[in-house]
């Protein structure tokens, strides 16, 4: 059990810290011009994205998944953690220093997930990185 919690730990802290360079790509690559995107057949559906228009979802670092989503509005991003909160999964840490980004860690046992709360101009994007927790 602890090498599975630290595994998750060491997992999320890799997240965590490629997120903003994830965020960075995801809007360089059209989140600017919410151009849509289809989630891939293998993306995991156990993960509630938030409701708005999926412009990123690829693998990351052969080990998970990312995706950017943007939302209508700051209430639309607290809507996608209150999805994750009502599929079951726990709020095991929160960034919140910077009001413009903040970021949460989500962990239902099986998958963790980095959300990043941003806004770009107009936009407010959603970003998520996810990974299965390996078994011990």
């Amino acid at each position: 059990m602890i090498l599975r919690k630290t595994v998750a730990s060491v997992l999320l802290v890799g997240a965590l810290a490629l997120t903003p360079v994830l965020t960075g790509c995801a809007q360089e690559s059209g989140a600017a011009e919410n151009t849509a995107v289809a989630l891939p057949e293998d993306f995991p559906v156990d993960v509630p994205l938030a409701d708005g228009t999926i412009v990123t979802a690829e693998p990351f670092a052969s080990v998970g998944w990312a995706a950017t989503v943007i939302v209508d509005s700051a209430d639309a991003q607290q809507d996608a953690l209150d999805k994750l909160t009502d599929a079951g999964f726990k709020n095991i840490g929160t960034n919140e220093d910077d009001p413009k980004s903040r970021t949460y860690n989500y962990s239902d046992g099986d998958m963790s997930v980095t959300v990043l709360l941003s806004q770009e101009g107009d936009n407010f994007l959603v970003d998520y990185t996810m990974a299965a927790i390996p078994e011990k």
